[in-house]
């Protein structure tokens, strides 16, 4: 940031300020920076930044002031939708890549699979990495899952990795695809295939669901721009809601208290796979019997 108060600041020409903060919004915190940089140049004190801070920590706004009293502007929290900083990625331009095998990729989102993503670029790869929870927009947890960059030669990463259950990791190694023991799907975004680990075959077996989920990825993702993806984000909510409900209407008393879902109520359900693959939502929404 260029210095305006020479003043001030004389043997200052140019000065950066760092804000480090869990989300990425280019919009809600390139404001606050930009209120904070005036703040500093008019003062040349940095406790100005730390009173700013503490300001929206504390308070969830702050007005930024001049030493004279005068306002730059005034930054409120509020005045943000958090849900923004989820869609920076688009799952419609990462479907258009991927192309119909994208329905493994929306299945393994909402089975919670430990899902392994690859590519030799690291900014397509956190690009993906962040747009795969929208897959699954209804369960907000999903965003603790991901792991954006994982080193493959790192014990430490690796072991804390085999703890934390369900994932969405990313690796620039493509050796790990070897590394089945990881993960149950393995997406490839530079050569855009998929591969199954061995032991999670029958996870994977298809049925009319993804067959119309399948189709109405492909035909969301080729019209419009793919850079307006939440269209498509909506539409899978409601078929995810669909499923879920279905599963809610299937609920019983098994003598745990409380209506849950046993495998065998699934069972009269006909049409190939799609009790394994409900059973599998069941799970994963923490529907079944234990």
């Amino acid at each position: 940031m260029l210095n305006s108060n020479r003043r001030i600041l004389p043997a200052v020409d140019v000065f950066s300020i760092a804000l480090v903060s869990k989300s990425f919004d280019p919009e809600k915190w390139g404001t606050l920076l930009k209120l904070m940089g005036q703040a500093y140049s008019d003062s040349g004190d940095p406790v100005k930044l730390l009173e700013g801070f503490l300001s929206v920590f504390a308070k969830g706004a702050w007005e930024a002031k001049s030493t004279s009293g005068s306002s730059f502007g005034r930054f409120v929290d509020a005045d943000f939708d958090p849900r923004m900083v989820m869609l920076q990625s688009s799952i419609k331009a990462l479907v258009a890549q991927l192309g119909q095998e994208s329905i493994y990729l929306w299945s393994a989102a909402l089975c919670k699979k430990r899902i392994i993503l690859h590519s030799a670029s690291i900014q397509k790869l956190q690009h993906a990495v962040r747009a795969v929870p929208l897959f699954v927009w209804h369960r907000n947890s999903t965003w603790q899952q991901l792991r954006p960059l994982v080193n493959s030669e790192s014990t430490v990463e690796l072991a804390e990795l085999k703890t934390s259950g369900a994932y969405i990791a990313g690796f620039t190694d493509t050796s790990v695809r070897d590394r089945e023991d990881l993960y149950e799907l393995f997406v490839d975004l530079d050569a855009s295939s998929f591969h199954i680990a061995e032991h999670a075959q029958n996870d994977f077996l298809l049925c009319s669901v993804h067959k119309d989920v399948a189709k109405y990825l492909m035909d969301t993702a080729g019209t419009g721009d793919l850079g307006d993806h939440q269209d498509m984000i909506k539409g899978l909510c409601r078929k995810t809601k669909e499923i879920v409900g279905k599963l809610e209407s299937l609920k019983q008393d098994h003598g745990l208290g409380k209506p849950t879902v046993a495998r065998q109520d699934l069972e009269s359900l006909g049409g190939k796979n799609i009790d394994i693959f409900l059973w599998q939502v069941a799970v994963a929404e923490g529907m079944t019997t234990g």
